[in-house]
């Protein structure tokens, strides 16, 4: 998905991807947005809508 937005070449496979992506490739084309890889284990709202393991639950409340 970050190729999507990063890229600007249109690929043939692209012309049926819904329109939000080509909206957010011009945002951030246009600098109103950064768009960054956030990895699994940073992903912080996981802490509060899914079943932790005991190891990740603790990483999560420090």
């Amino acid at each position: 998905s970050l190729s999507l937005v990063r890229d600007t070449y249109t690929y043939k496979r692209l012309k049926h991807i819904d329109i939000i992506y080509y909206y957010i490739r011009d945002l951030h084309r246009r600098n109103r947005i950064n768009v960054e890889f956030i990895g699994i284990r940073d992903i912080v709202i996981d802490g509060f809508i899914k079943l932790l393991p005991k190891p990740d639950f603790i990483r999560f409340i420090n």
